[in-house]
């Protein structure tokens, strides 16, 4: 494992943090396009983005397979 316990917990938290937003967006996003017009393709590179980020920091956490130490 070439991260410790302690970094790879805090990765997690990370990850679910950013969860977190992007549940908040995906909601802000759909309750507002019906009633205001709001820049939605900015809201939408911006979903992209966090997902993108989600994803990153998944794989790092699935490819730290090296022996513990």
């Amino acid at each position: 494992m070439y991260h410790t316990a302690t970094e790879l917990l805090q990765k997690m938290k990370v990850v679910n943090s950013k969860a977190d937003e992007l549940e908040r967006l995906i909601a802000y996003i759909g309750s507002r396009k019906l009633f205001i017009k709001i820049n939605v393709k900015r809201l939408e590179v911006q979903k992209d983005f966090l997902i993108s980020d989600i994803q990153a920091l998944c794989r790092d956490i699935a490819n730290d397979t090296g022996d513990t130490t």
